[in-house]
């Protein structure tokens, strides 16, 4: 089974990631080279190269030590894992190799500070 990318999407979906200090996760986002809109004080729209991507919402019962909270991971399509991935790498983010996976996509990892695991690739 191969990855399946569709260029146009009748359906979208936008995860909303629950932090517990909306100024690390402004910071961690930026050093992968994404803009954070902040919304309020609560709130966030975490937009990379020109798409909105991911929420981010402040919840004061989310912990600080990664995989505490974390259920899951998301999938961040991107143009150019290459310029991502040396993002990554010189923001200290430690990310896996890049990888050409099985399924159709190039890929890397890396781990959010609240323990969410964000692939970021490209269908190749």
């Amino acid at each position: 089974m191969r990855f399946r990318h569709r260029r146009r999407q009748p359906v979208r979906f936008i995860p909303v990631l629950h932090v517990n200090d909306l100024a690390t996760a402004i910071t961690f986002w930026k050093s992968v080279g994404c803009t954070v809109e902040q919304f309020d004080h609560m709130y966030g729209f975490v937009i990379c190269d020109g798409d909105e991507v991911v929420h981010l919402r402040v919840d004061p019962t989310v912990g600080p030590s990664p995989r505490v909270h974390a259920t899951g991971e998301i999938m961040i399509i991107v143009n150019d894992p290459v310029t991502w991935w040396t993002r990554c790498e010189s923001a200290g983010l430690d990310p896996t190799r890049l990888v050409d996976e099985p399924w159709g996509v190039t890929e890397f990892r890396i781990t959010d500070p609240w323990g969410t695991m964000l692939r970021i690739g490209h269908p190749h």
